[in-house]
């Protein structure tokens, strides 16, 4: 679940399809994808919905450790 956190912040994880966010455009400064794309058999889905609900010049953070990490979407 997510909840507001200080400073207008929301901290959680987000259950929701995979290729529709319920957020609108351009609404978050920066999104941290942590292991995400480790699981997901469609990354650039995932990816496009990242940038889809960045601000523009915000920033995308993406952290994977493993196997099936940084080489599988390289």
């Amino acid at each position: 679940a997510l909840h507001a956190g200080d400073h207008l912040v929301l901290n959680g994880a987000l259950r929701a399809p995979i290729d529709a966010w319920p957020f609108r455009d351009r609404c978050f400064d920066h999104v941290v994808l942590n292991h995400v794309l480790d699981f997901t058999p469609v990354v650039a889905v995932v990816v496009s919905e990242a940038l889809r609900v960045l601000k523009p010049e915000r920033e995308l953070w993406i952290a994977g450790i493993g196997p099936m990490s940084w080489q599988r979407w390289r």
